[in-house]
């Protein structure tokens, strides 16, 4: 069950029907199945209600599940539960597993690759979570060094999404297939959080991506559209393309050693504007490192 995309401190709720089709009341229980992210506020962030019931027969319980972390994490959060059905004979009670994942964020606007595998990979040390940091969320403001001339703000970190392309032309990829085509892009989703819970207001607000640092591998890389706006539950798909030069030679030629090189272009993307946690800045910069191989 994705509960969706999740501001830190709000919620989201979404509900599954249990039915009975004996001829018997049948009791239930739902229980944890393992831990989930604990919250500052220690309250569970994956809550089932009702929890237990009975169920009479030839009938229905709508279970909602409420979903309401406050604390944003580079990955996902991810729940366990399980539905049980206690018998007489304790060694066959029903069980029926329930996943539930959600992806919070500190501030509305987001931005995240589309497809999971572009995702960092678990073990990553773009999923670490320095223990000593203070959350954005929680608008506290950092000292600074005496030697800086900064102002006091919240500490957070410059987040890149990196995006590698699959060689092209090599391993069995033919220019110009269906399937190379779909590999040469990549996709981005661009949000905005919906705010459920009372105390925040935030419109959404707008992206825009600016090269960086251009170079000569930069003509093998577009990023469209470069510029829009995100409404509250809204998720607008940018596509990021590497078109890199013809492979040299012709099909008939069997090529033993490939030359080439891995380029590398970044764009910077801009979020401005929605709810942002107190003393943070209206603006966030997210680094999107493109990266394919072109074969000389």
């Amino acid at each position: 069950m994705n509960m969706g995309q999740i501001l830190a401190g709000d919620s989201s709720t979404k509900t599954f029907t249990l039915k009975n089709t004996s001829v018997f009341p049948v009791k239930y229980e739902i229980i944890l199945n393992g831990k989930m992210p604990e919250n500052y506020n220690s309250l569970a962030s994956f809550l089932c209600t009702p929890e237990e019931a009975t169920i009479l027969p030839n009938n229905e319980q709508i279970v909602t599940v409420r979903c309401q972390p406050d604390i944003s994490l580079p990955y996902a959060h991810l729940c366990e539960m399980i539905v049980r059905v206690p018998t007489t004979n304790e060694s066959k009670s029903l069980q029926y597993d329930i996943h539930c994942k959600a992806r919070v964020w500190a501030r509305q606007l987001f931005i995240r690759p589309t497809n999971n595998e572009d995702e960092p990979i678990q073990g990553s040390k773009d999923l670490i979570v320095d223990p000593f940091s203070i959350p954005p969320e929680l608008g506290v403001a950092q000292k600074k060094e005496e030697d800086s001339k900064e102002e006091d703000s919240p500490g957070t970190e410059t987040r890149t999404i990196n995006l590698t392309f699959p060689k092209f032309g090599l391993e069995g990829n033919e220019k110009g297939s269906e399937e190379t085509v779909a590999k040469n892009e990549k996709g981005l989703l661009v949000g905005a959080c919906d705010i459920n819970e009372e105390g925040r207001t935030g419109a959404g607000g707008s992206f825009t991506f600016r090269e960086i640092d251009s170079n000569e591998s930069s003509k093998f890389f577009t990023v469209t559209p470069s510029s829009g706006s995100a409404k509250p539950g809204e998720e607008l798909a940018v596509a990021c393309v590497f078109t890199p030069p013809d492979v040299p030679g012709d099909d008939s030629e069997n090529v033993c050693v490939v030359v080439g090189q891995w380029v590398e272009c970044t764009y910077e993307c801009v979020l401005k504007g929605g709810y942002v946690p107190d003393g943070q800045s209206d603006e966030e910069i997210v680094l999107v490192k493109l990266r394919g191989f072109v074969v000389q």
